[in-house]
């Protein structure tokens, strides 16, 4: 078991501890992140320095040459200390289920998994494809349908709503609620594009029924470069993101949130301060709470990460902590999670670097375990893996009991040597983090997709409980095949990784 143990209860800001050594770790190079929205963030990032002479030194004393994991070992340090046991597990008991899709992959552009029923899932597609009106066009069109399943894919039924031609759609739940869906469909239109090109439906049911919004938010009415829009629903509030550029000059950017809370008859638009914390990687918790962290303007360099929460839909925030020498990219929480206390069983989840194309394996996780602790979690305990490159590709989320779930490396070749750009991997090794323990798990055998070079978005997963049978599913799906045509996989989770 891992286990941090303050000598006294100052002082207020967290420190940053090794996971593997329990010593205060050394200070690192200040890091600053580009600007952007979305899967369009660009960054620079300075890599952490290896870690100090001494400290290896003694991790190497008491490691034997054969070990795989890490050996138990108690160090003491000047504040706070780690305790690490055991070697890793291959539990070879997996069982990747492909899902027959009711329309060809490459016209499904999203699915949504209801958290309460591994057997439910909805998709949602291109029905059929329009021969382009234009020549050279490349974009699919089409009616866009909506498809359900209550038993993991074996039949599917359309759901009932006006048909619609589109070219994408995109689904989210209402984590308070997840019966209430919010479904948005893009017309992207080759010629002068606009903000005002989209339609929005909502469902009360589980996505059974749906119903256009009577008025979609339109945040200008100038012809533009590119509009993007992704919607969520808390609390039966609607929040609109609109990103987009007249693509004048590259700073040409702007991200506007609007929000309804009258079933969209009627709009507002967020202040400024209020649309930094209401970023696209903002946690929605079970009980109606969102966590954030603050986006910095155009002229701030972050160096630090501070928690915020609001529990009134995004009208007023609080700072929850200060996370000092790290700047977070995304927060991920426990399936279900109501509350947005860390603690060493359920911690909090930060990413860092999830931007940069996983092929060179610099995609690093932090775990909050209180209001004063953070650390790096250690790389996986395979040959090659360093502080530099842990060896995990993906991350795909976190369960109720609180593990998190990525793909990485093979446990039996590890990281490989020489040039990690070099590619593609031919199938993905799921691994577990159990806080508790202080250790990795990997399953066999692996999910048998190839994978290719990609970053933020590579992967889509969603973790469901049954509430009655405890059965634990994971649903994923890549967006990684040249032709865009990805399968969707089931596994059931096995207790000793979920």
């Amino acid at each position: 078991m891992s286990t941090w143990e303050p000598e006294s209860s100052e002082p207020d800001e967290f420190a940053r501890t090794d996971l593997r050594t329990g010593l205060p770790a050394p200070e690192r190079p200040r890091r600053s992140l580009g600007r952007g929205f979305w899967r369009r963030l660009r960054a620079h990032v300075t890599l952490p320095r290896a870690v100090i002479t001494t400290v290896a030194a003694l991790a190497l004393a008491a490691t034997v040459a054969t070990q795989l994991g890490y050996t138990q070992r108690l160090f003491d340090a000047a504040r706070y200390r780690i305790q690490l046991i055991g070697v890793p597990d291959l539990i070879e008991t997996a069982n990747w289920e492909k899902i027959p899709l009711p329309a060809p992959a490459s016209q499904v552009t999203d699915f949504s998994v209801d958290p309460t029923d591994p057997e439910s899932l909805l998709v949602c597609g291109l029905s059929s494809l329009e021969t382009p009106t234009i020549h050279g066009e490349i974009t699919s069109r089409g009616p866009v349908a909506i498809w359900g399943t209550r038993d993991a894919g074996k039949t599917w039924s359309r759901s009932q709503w006006p048909p619609i031609t589109g070219t994408f759609c995109w689904m989210n739940r209402a984590p308070d609620a997840p019966q209430q869906l919010i479904l948005l469909i893009e017309h992207l239109s080759p010629f002068e594009p606009r903000c005002s090109e989209y339609d929005m439906l909502l469902s009360d049911d589980n996505g059974v029924t749906w119903r256009p919004t009577p008025t979609t938010y339109i945040p200008t009415d100038e012809a533009v470069y590119y509009c993007s829009h992704n919607a969520f629903i808390i609390g039966r509030r609607l929040l609109l993101y609109t990103n987009w550029s007249t693509g004048q000059t590259t700073q040409d950017l702007h991200t506007v949130v609007a929000r309804s809370d009258d079933g969209a008859l009627h709009w507002t638009e967020f202040s400024d301060d209020a649309a930094r914390f209401l970023n696209s990687r903002a946690a929605f918790l079970a009980d109606g709470t969102i966590l954030s962290m603050r986006w910095p303007s155009q002229q701030e360099e972050p160096q630090d990460t501070v928690l915020w929460a609001s529990t009134d839909k995004g009208d007023s925030w609080r700072p929850l902590r200060m996370l000092h020498g790290i700047v977070g990219e995304h927060i991920m929480t426990s399936l279900g999670a109501n509350s947005a206390s860390a603690s060493a069983d359920h911690p909090l989840y930060l990413t860092y670097a999830e931007h940069i194309p996983s092929l060179l394996l610099l995609l690093k996780v932090a775990q909050v375990v209180d209001d004063r602790h953070w650390a790096y979690l250690p790389p996986l305990p395979v040959k090659g893996a360093s502080a530099e490159h842990i060896g995990v590709t993906s991350l795909q989320g976190v369960t109720a009991s609180g593990k998190l779930l990525a793909f990485g490396v093979n446990p039996q070749s590890g990281v490989p040597a020489g040039s990690l750009s070099e590619g593609p991997i031919s199938e993905q090794w799921l691994w577990s983090w159990d806080p508790r323990a202080a250790r990795w798990t990997s399953l066999a055998p692996p999910l048998p997709v190839a994978w290719k070079a990609c970053s933020d978005g590579c992967w889509q997963a969603f973790i469901s409980q049954s509430a009655s049978s405890q059965e634990r599913v994971l649903w994923v799906r890549g967006f990684v095949a040249e032709n865009g045509a990805n399968a969707l996989f089931r596994l059931a989770l096995p207790g000793e990784i979920a």
